[in-house]
């Protein structure tokens, strides 16, 4: 392997970073001697986030997250372009949208994008900027959306990039149901996190009744979605503590 072209060695580690937990790759590559271990070192210093808070369209956050050594730096330069850059985070409070120097300071090729929503109401423009995101891959909204704006955050769901949907504690109302629906039937969709597993019954028998009658099209016959409850997270009660005895987290995986 020492007489691979580097190429191999960046497309081998971009793919680690794509995976759920690219830790015990790291962990174990590292050690190691030659052109391996030299590039996984490498990786390791250089690897990043970069992630941006807005507040009414103000930004008031803007830093690197080396997350593999667990080291926070501010971001100075200009990141754009910026090939270690593996994701990009943005992080809404307060009706915030994406100001245009914003987008263009963020925009990178080579990183995959996060949307945090902590925030009640988004825009059409908001959801236009995200959707020219072609790797937008995790949304997570962290309060509860009015009406219009699930209808325009369901359009990210749809979009065909995203593999992750995260919902808080408003994850239980009949609105963030039907998102999480529709999230079930997407090929790209992979994980779906809730910090309640007060809907769970609901969703198995969702998933129990042919889902793929709900498709426009067809599921992708190797289709899995792991399905994550924070049995630990807010709003926990006695009747779910019962159901779920001495289990923080609870993983369905449907097929």
């Amino acid at each position: 392997m020492n007489d691979l072209p580097a190429v191999f060695y960046e497309a081998l580690f971009r793919l680690s970073q794509s995976t759920r937990s690219p830790y015990p790759f790291f962990q174990y590559a590292i050690p190691l001697s030659g052109n391996f271990g030299i590039f996984a070192r490498f990786m390791h210093e250089n690897t990043c986030l970069h992630a941006i808070c807005l507040d009414k369209d103000r930004v008031f956050g803007d830093y690197l997250f080396y997350w593999l050594k667990d080291e926070i730096r501010p971001c100075d330069g200009d990141p754009k372009n910026d090939q270690y850059i593996s994701r990009v985070a943005i992080l809404l409070f307060a009706n915030s949208k994406v100001p245009r120097e914003v987008a263009d300071h963020i925009r990178n090729p080579y990183a995959s994008y996060e949307l945090m929503l902590e925030q009640e109401t988004i825009s059409r423009e908001l959801v236009d900027a995200a959707l020219s995101w072609k790797q937008l891959t995790l949304l997570n909204i962290g309060t509860m959306l009015s009406d219009s704006s699930i209808e325009l955050c369901e359009e990210l769901v749809r979009n065909g990039n995203l593999t992750q949907l995260n919902l808080h504690d408003w994850a239980q109302t009949e609105r963030a149901v039907e998102m999480i629906k529709i999230a079930l039937c997407q090929d790209s969709i992979r994980t779906v996190w809730l910090e309640t597993a007060d809907v769970l019954e609901e969703l198995l028998a969702f998933c129990s009744s042919n889902l793929g009658k709900v498709v426009e099209g067809t599921l992708d016959d190797n289709h899995q979605v792991y399905m994550l409850f924070d049995c630990a997270g807010l709003g926990k009660g006695e009747e779910e503590e019962a159901y779920l005895p001495q289990t923080r987290e609870l993983r369905l995986l449907f097929t």
